[in-house]
């Protein structure tokens, strides 16, 4: 549990918060946040990727002001890659594209997959 979590449940005040996006919404419903958008112009919410502000908004209002977001990267073999016949052309820049891509990268001989070319819960274990 995080620190501004526990402060919350122990009814201690916190005057900022510095948390994952993926919580603004729930710590406002809870309201453990409040609404920030009278302190801020217009100008404020076009520094901002459309889709990092969207997750500082709750019911109409401003929750947060995002600054951080998930740095993503993906790892692969150029060998395997030319072997499935793709080219550095091919190299995917949108989820649907690494879900065709991957597919081409797998190895499977019936129910039997020998390789999968993309396991976005590995960390979880095999067996998910």
């Amino acid at each position: 549990m995080d620190q501004v979590t526990v402060c919350n449940y122990g009814r201690q005040s916190t005057r900022r918060d510095c948390a994952g996006y993926y919580v603004c919404e729930q710590r406002a419903e809870a309201k453990q946040s409040v609404d920030i958008s009278q302190y801020l112009d217009q100008k404020t919410k076009k520094q901002f990727y459309p889709q990092l502000w969207k997750t500082a908004q709750y019911k109409g209002g401003t929750y947060g002001l995002p600054f951080n977001t998930d740095t993503q990267v993906i790892f692969y073999n150029k060998k395997l890659f030319s072997d499935a016949g793709l080219k550095d052309a091919d190299l995917p820049t949108t989820w649907s594209e690494l879900e065709d891509v991957a597919r081409k990268l797998d190895v499977k001989k019936g129910k039997t997959y020998s390789r999968v070319g993309f396991y976005p819960l590995w960390n979880l274990g095999a067996d998910v």
